[in-house]
């Protein structure tokens, strides 16, 4: 089945993937950007872009503000 590619933008990584597992599409990468202008944690660009059609299935890239999260183990 072929699903349109919401638009994630201004989203955090668990409300995006939230919305994405609602229409069977995947997170593939995660790209984080200390120098993005937009609120930290918040994803500012996508690919595939909004609009575009996947199958489900597909996985998409993630763009998102801020440094990348240390690992923790406990």
């Amino acid at each position: 089945f072929e699903v349109e590619v919401p638009d994630l933008t201004g989203m955090t990584l668990g409300e995006a993937n939230a919305k994405l597992t609602e229409i069977h599409l995947r997170i593939a990468g995660k790209r984080y950007s200390p120098t993005a202008k937009e609120p930290e944690g918040t994803i500012y660009r996508q690919n595939p872009r909004p609009g575009a059609v996947a199958r489900q299935g597909d996985d998409v890239d993630l763009f998102i503000s801020g440094p990348e999260p240390k690992e923790t183990t406990e």
